[in-house]
């Protein structure tokens, strides 16, 4: 699992955190990849919480956010 904390807007976050995702599972021939989103404004739970499905060099990322 990768962590990022939210800076320039949430799809910027989430590239960069797909790419290094990505090439720490290869690097540790991982099973499952998980990206962990920190959201650290004062945005209400309920707007900040989310998971999703993404696909980065054909390899499945769950994308968490909080």
């Amino acid at each position: 699992m990768r962590s990022r904390i939210l800076h320039k807007g949430l799809a910027q976050t989430i590239a960069l955190g797909l790419e290094q995702t990505y090439a720490y599972q290869d690097r540790c021939a991982a099973d499952e990849a998980h990206l962990l989103i920190f959201d650290r404004s004062g945005r209400d739970w309920s707007e900040k919480v989310f998971r999703r499905s993404e696909r980065f060099q054909g390899v499945g990322i769950e994308v968490w956010g909080m």
